[in-house]
Parts: C-alpha cells; sequence; structure tokens
C-alpha cells in the first residue's frame, strides 16, 4: 500500500524530470527559426542583436540534446532503486 501512495508523486516528479530536458531542447533549438524577424530591445536576454539572443538560446539546446539522454538514464535509475527498496 506504501508503494501505491508513494509512487504517485515520485511519478509525477519523474515524469517530469524526463519530459522537461527534451522539452526545453526542442524550445531552444527551434528559437532561431520561430523568433527570425523579431526586433530585440536593450534589455532582451542576449542583447540587442538576433545573434545575441540566438546565442543565449540555442545553446542550451544544443548542450542539452547531448546531455538529456545521460540525465534521463539517471533519472530511471533512481526510481527503479525506489521500486526495489519498496518492494523488494
Amino acid at each position: 500500500m506504501g508503494f501505491v501512495v508513494l509512487n504517485e508523486p515520485i511519478g509525477f516528479v519523474v515524469s517530469f524530470a524526463t519530459l522537461y530536458p527534451w522539452v526545453h531542447t526542442a524550445y531552444s533549438l527551434s528559437y532561431p527559426v520561430v523568433y527570425w524577424n523579431t526586433k530585440f530591445t536593450e534589455d532582451a536576454w542576449g542583447g540587442p542583436s538576433w545573434l545575441g539572443a540566438v546565442l543565449v538560446h540555442f545553446f542550451p539546446g544544443v548542450i542539452l540534446l547531448f546531455l538529456a539522454p545521460w540525465w534521463i538514464r539517471g533519472v530511471a535509475r533512481l526510481h527503479g532503486k525506489f521500486v526495489e527498496l519498496m518492494l523488494g
């Protein structure tokens, strides 16, 4: 019974931790296309130029593209350890 009660919130956290890197990667990699014709102001992240904003938003997506599989594997292992601990 304890496993059923505890696995619901832990499963929610695990699903969020699994989906977020891929959603953020998709957003970051599509940033140059989505904001192609946008004029940025002085207080915009990356500065007033389009290239500066793309550099600030695009490269985290490139990094996450390569790190997300290891991150998700680690989250899955932690969840597996929890299941093993609870169910024996």
